[in-house]
């Protein structure tokens, strides 16, 4: 073998092949799904090499003589997780269905903090309550089973489905950020919106919007005795399509959990420019507030956007209008003076 097969020579010898490594010869082989032992070995990989990444946990035995990949260093969260699912996915039966964060993660859906730690999330439709290492497996709950797609052959709950389950029993801030993207999805994808519409006007039709909605609180309805359902029904009747960031929805449930609900989300106004503006929350007659990630001001060009959004604010500032930015640090670690600060500006307005 040479260095091409990831061994290099040293001093004459081999050097011996990583886990990792390991992992990746197995899923060129099989593409992500099991494969035997024989068909590994004649790929060129050891059975000293199978059972050092068994040991590593980069490669799963789902049986005798029958191994899968559980982990690839170097590939993004949610090829991880893909890999990671398969693993466990070979060993159970056909009725386990992925949902919860782990559906979320598939679906690209943004979760709350510390949401996509720990194991994977299953639901079994059959009702067993199955243990299994590294992976919690749920009871199916409400109509779960009319909500189900397939993802690169595995199956997966719906968008809407795993943001409901991931919303269930957490703090409003926190239930909001699945919710609000996965509606916004929705409406976007939903065929009924004109197709030349750009996003930001697609999730303003009404229509499309109310209906994507009720199709969301049947759902929640389902749920009747589930834990955390008492949360979940007051999340569904705060979401919406119009939040563009988790940022945007976690700003949004404190506020309201503050008592300073937002007047509007989205607003829309000219400057003194004669410029039209959109921001995210127009929190009071004349104040409006913007999340912004401090992220946008990176970069080489992160001075020139910081000098942008200065003069915005001016030009706002023109026809009266206030400009009050927050960043996620405050929403998530100094949320009582942001909410002071919010307060005191509201109060000046009024």
């Amino acid at each position: 073998m040479d260095s091409a097969d990831g061994i290099e020579p040293i001093n004459g010898t081999v050097s011996r092949v990583t886990p990792s490594l390991t992992a990746q010869r197995v899923a060129a082989v099989g593409g992500g799904q099991p494969i035997t032992i024989a068909q590994a070995q004649a790929a060129g990989v050891t059975r000293a090499q199978i059972r050092a990444a068994i040991a590593a946990d980069t490669v799963t035995q789902v049986r005798h003589g029958v191994i899968c990949v559980s982990a690839i260093s170097g590939g993004d969260y949610r090829e991880q997780t893909l890999h990671r699912l398969r693993a466990v996915l070979a060993r159970l039966d056909s009725d386990i269905v992925v949902s919860h964060s782990s559906a979320a993660i598939l679906h690209g859906l943004p979760l709350p903090p510390r949401a996509d730690e720990g194991p994977l999330h299953l639901t079994s439709l059959g009702q067993r309550r199955l243990r299994v290492p590294g992976a919690i497996i749920h009871a199916a709950r409400g109509d779960i089973a009319e909500h189900i797609i397939s993802i690169e052959g595995i199956p997966v709950v719906t968008p809407m489905r795993a943001a409901i389950d991931v919303a269930r029993g957490r703090p409003l801030r926190s239930a909001l950020i699945p919710l609000d993207a996965a509606l916004r999805r929705c409406v976007i994808e939903d065929p009924r919106t004109h197709v030349y519409l750009h996003d930001d006007e697609r999730v303003e039709c009404a229509h499309v919007t109310d209906e994507v909605i009720r199709c969301l609180r049947a759902q929640v309805a389902s749920l009747k005795y589930c834990t955390g359902v008492d949360h979940l029904r007051r999340a569904s009747l705060m979401t919406s399509p119009l939040s563009e960031s988790p940022l945007e929805s976690g700003s949004r449930g404190e506020l309201i959990d503050a008592g300073l609900p937002p007047k509007a989300l989205q607003f829309r106004f000219i400057d003194g420019k004669g410029n039209n503006r959109r921001a995210d929350f127009l929190l009071a007659e004349g104040l409006i507030g913007e999340a912004d990630g401090m992220v946008k001001y990176d970069g080489e060009f992160g001075t020139d956007r910081l000098r942008g959004e200065k003069l915005r604010d001016l030009a706002a500032a023109e026809v009266a209008i206030r400009t009050l930015r927050w960043s996620a640090s405050d929403v998530w670690s100094r949320t009582d003076a942001w909410l002071r600060h919010i307060r005191r500006e509201m109060y000046v307005r009024r």
